[in-house]
Formats: C-alpha cells, structure tokens, sequence
C-alpha cells in the first residue's frame, strides 16, 4: 500500500510523493499521521544535509494503526505523539504514516489536540535532556525545595526554550531567560523568575547582576548568530548546552564554561552520520529518553504543560510554506504545524 510523503529531491529541495507505506518492526508502533510540526532542522535538512529519496520531518501526532510483535504499552487506536529521525530515512513525519519506537511515544489524553500533541517530540524532548541529563539538574519528579539552582536559559521564545523554562520551574529551579521584549510577559508566565532583551548590549551584564555573579547552568536554545559567546559570557562557570555544536569563534566564549554540543536525535540510540561525520550510539540518551516519555505523558494527563502559540499552514501539501518561513525567519513564538 502506498502513501503521499514529503521526499528530499535533487536540488536541495523536497516534493510531495507516493512511496510504500512503512511496516513496524518488533518494537514500533506504525501511526496514521493526523499532525506534524515543523522544526528548524527539517528545512536545514532538506537544503544542506538530507541525501534524495529520504523523507522529511521529526514530530508526529496521530492514530496507531498497527504495533509490533514486542509492544505492550500501546494497541490500535490510540492517540499518540513522538518523534523519528526525519531527512535520514525512508521514514519521517512529513507522511500520512510513520513508524515510531513505543518506548519513545506517548499517549495524549483527550484535552490535547493532534496539533498540540505534534509539538512535543523535538522541543520538549531536548530542553528535558539538556536541564536534566547533560546538566544534571533535579526534575519535576524530585523538585529542588531548598538552595534552588540558577539556569540560564537563553532563547526562551523559542520551541525549545519555551519548554525549559517550564520544566525548569516544575523541577524546582530558578530561570533567568532571553528573548525579544515582545515575549518576555509570556516568559514570565511560563515561570522565569526575570527575562532580559537578548538585543541589550549590556545583556550579559545584567544577567551577571541578576545572579549575584553565581550562575553556572545553562541552555543555548538557539546556538547560532552569535549566541553562544553571549550565553557563555552570561556565565560564571559550569556547563552550557549547545544544540548546534561548538561556537565558530571558540576565542570568544567563556573559557570557565564547559561547551555540551547535543543533538536531540541522539534519543534514538542508533548511530548515525551527518555530512561525512558520524555520531555513536549512546543508549544512556535512549534510556533518559524512555524515562522522559513516561513523565511526559504524567504531566499531559496532569494537564502541567503550556503549549506554544500554533500557526496551521494546512495540509501535507503547503510543507514548503513552513519550510520558507522558518529558513526567512518569520516564525516568532509560534510553531507551524501541518495537520490533516
């Protein structure tokens, strides 16, 4: 049987095409795809990274369709949301169906929606594995109550940044952020205790002042154009995670700072290789990774999270419109979501 799928072409570009629908092995679930979101990285894929015939997109919400001989904590019918490793393989959620790994996916109690659920896979999935893997931070299931760590969180508005703040809270920790004034009352909301104009030439300044020259947790949600000296200047030591690699100009960040380079595909536990360099696999990220799926599901039902603002581009067809928007820079506190 045959699906439509957004697949990478020749030519740096994708297009919408027909090619066999995907079969679960043991440990999968396959889905009927109702919603996915669009992440930065899916345009960046497709324009300098994803080799023709691989298909597009990471987060998923839908139906399951069918489960493996292995799985337990799911059968047909169920509402789920997750992600895959889009711009890889044949299989990406930019499609009418996807196969996904169980341990991975999360049911969605009936007050979330396809399209809320869609927004979950990437952006929260990698605020939970920075604050509380890389940085070692306490979670929302054993909060801190007493000497509460300080994190910076840098780029707040963002898919990202807009869940670190509220894990950060739930788990108990203080959250200083950035982002652009036009954000910072939602920010607030969100549970940062103070929220700085990241374009304030004296940013790093007053982020040193609010802290009381004591902040060594942090979480660069945007790592490019100049972002990580910034975040790392902000800081008096300790770990900064990084979600795009090494600053360029490694002269310029904070050498008391130890840089933390992640990518979230790493939750998988498969190896993989992106433009001629291969990443290992690292089955404690897919064990943090299963655990954070079992949470994650806790504070949907408990109705703890707050999603961001959804901007529906439409069906599978107007990929490119969200594909455009993100790589012009249009997107502002907002996640486009194609649902059908």
């Amino acid at each position: 049987m045959s699906m439509k799928a957004v697949v990478v072409v020749p030519g740096q570009k994708a297009e919408i095409q027909s090619i066999a629908k995907p079969t679960p092995s043991a440990t999968e679930i396959l889905v009927k795809v109702h919603a996915a979101a669009h992440n930065p990285t899916d345009w960046k894929h497709v324009k300098f990274i994803s080799k023709p015939g691989v298909v597009s997109g990471c987060d998923f919400a839908g139906q399951v369709e069918a489960v493996g001989s292995s799985v337990t904590n799911f059968k047909v019918g169920d509402r789920v949301a997750g992600l895959v490793h889009g711009g890889d393989s044949l299989n990406g959620s930019f499609a009418e169906y996807c196969v996904a790994e169980a341990g991975l996916s999360y049911k969605l109690p009936d007050h979330v929606t396809y399209a809320e659920g869609s927004t979950l896979g990437v952006g929260a999935g990698t605020a939970a594995m920075a604050l509380f893997y890389h940085l070692g931070l306490p979670t929302p299931e054993k909060p801190a109550t007493e000497n509460k760590p300080k994190v910076l969180v840098w780029g707040a508005s963002g898919s990202v940044g807009h869940f670190a703040v509220q894990l950060a809270k739930l788990a108990g920790l203080r959250v200083v952020a950035t982002a652009s004034p036009s954000s910072h009352a939602n920010i607030l909301a969100l549970g940062a205790e103070k929220v700085f104009d990241y374009r304030d030439p004296d940013v790093t300044k007053k982020i040193l002042e609010w802290s009381g020259n004591d902040l060594t947790y942090g979480l660069d949600a945007i790592s490019e154009n100049n972002t990580v000296p910034l975040a790392s200047n902000a800081m008096t030591g300790g770990k900064l995670v990084l979600l795009l690699g090494q600053s360029k100009d490694l002269a310029e960040n904070n050498k008391k700072v130890q840089m933390v380079p992640m990518m979230y595909y790493t939750a998988l536990g498969k190896p993989f290789t992106k433009m001629g360099f291969t990443t290992p696999a690292f089955p404690e990220h897919r064990k943090h990774a299963e655990w954070w799926a079992v949470l994650l599901a806790k504070l949907l039902v408990e109705k703890k999270l707050v999603f961001q603002k959804i901007t529906n581009v439409g069906g599978l067809e107007n990929f490119q419109v969200a594909f455009d928007n993100l790589e012009a820079g249009k997107a502002k506190a907002e996640k486009y979501v194609m649902e059908w």
